[in-house]
């Protein structure tokens, strides 16, 4: 692929902290090099011009945008995404102006800037002027190999109906996010890999995974806080995939697998607490070699059911070893009961 590289210094003292010019061309010539990528001409140089500037008042910047334009290049390439702006509006634009034109974006440090990377950093604080907090989102039918939402705060929803996470390696990442009593839904997905939620906190949203299907896939809600939030899995198709809350905290919530089919498939809860939630399995189907767990989970004040006609199968197993129970309802249903663990 033909890219441009672009560089730039705005002080004598970029240079001295390792940022200068010199050393950002040979970061860029080396990650080209590394991954088969031709620079086209001499890389572009900006010098003595601010990062807070827009692309039209810096030249040489301006001249690179001009070239992808015009098809002369694939896309840009820098060493760090701060050389290409310092403020988020800034490059918002530059990327746009990028992307409307079909064209690619890379820096040497983390490789290419998608869309998923711009939205991150504008979910991340919500005092800044440039805060995407309050919008929502609509990735429906979008396919992903990978991406990354760590740390945002979602103030309203977001969905990815029909999107699909491609790859057993794929990754997309909610670690520490924030759900602000918005609405996620992943309504008939289709995982391949894995999705972590790890840490992160819902306060009285809904995480929604409706029909959605988990081939081998594993979506992790590991030390995750779960306050008045409504989690669906109804319909899901668990095809040897995983869910696991393991040492998550539900306070009058609801976890919900009502008419899920785990074919092999395993949800696990070792180690969580309930105060106050429900947990429903109601006329959900656990194949030979599926596997509920909830060993050494604390249960306060809640239910758990699976009532209507759950089906278990030979092989198949659910448990509770070492798990405790205060003012706890458990429903077996007239299938499941506790000679059937």
């Amino acid at each position: 692929m033909k890219l441009l590289g672009y560089i730039r210094a705005s002080t004598d003292r970029q240079v001295e902290d390792g940022f200068g010019l010199a050393a950002q061309e040979k970061m860029i010539r080396n990650w080209c090099q590394q991954h088969g990528h031709a620079l086209g001409r001499a890389i572009y140089r900006d010098e003595g011009y601010s990062g807070t500037l827009p692309a039209p008042e810096r030249p040489a910047l301006a001249h690179a945008l001009s070239e992808v334009e015009d098809g002369q290049a694939a896309g840009i390439v820098v060493g760090w995404l701060d050389r290409l702006a310092r403020r988020l509006v800034t490059q918002e634009a530059i990327l746009t102006q990028v992307w409307k034109n079909n064209g690619r974006v890379f820096t040497a440090d983390q490789g290419e800037i998608v869309i998923i990377r711009v939205i991150r950093d504008h979910l991340r604080d919500l005092e800044a002027s440039a805060s995407w907090c309050w919008y929502s989102f609509d990735f429906t039918g979008a396919t992903f190999d990978g991406g990354d939402l760590s740390d945002c705060h979602f103030q309203h929803s977001a969905s990815f109906d029909g999107a699909k996470f491609r790859g057993r390696t794929v990754a997309f990442n909610f670690t520490g996010t924030r759900f602000h009593g918005g609405t996620v839904t992943f309504h008939r997905a289709e995982f391949g890999g894995t999705v972590f939620f790890n840490r992160a906190q819902f306060d009285g949203g809904t995480v929604g995974f409706l029909g959605a299907e988990f081939r081998g896939a594993r979506v992790n809600f590991l030390g995750a806080k779960f306050r008045g939030t409504h989690i669906i899995f109804n319909h899901a198709d668990f095809g040897g995939g995983t869910v696991a809350f393991h040492a998550a905290e539900f306070s009058a919530g609801t976890v919900d697998f009502q008419r899920a089919r785990f074919s092999g498939g395993t949800v696990g809860f070792r180690d969580a607490e309930f105060t106050g939630s429900t947990v429903i399995f109601d006329n959900a189907e656990f194949g030979s070699g599926a596997i509920a767990t909830f060993d050494n989970a604390h249960f306060y004040d809640g239910v758990v059911t699976f009532d209507g006609d759950t089906r278990l199968e030979p092989g198949a197993n659910v448990t509770f070893e070492g798990a405790e129970f205060g003012r706890t309802r458990i429903a077996w249903g007239p299938l499941l009961g506790p000679a059937g663990h």
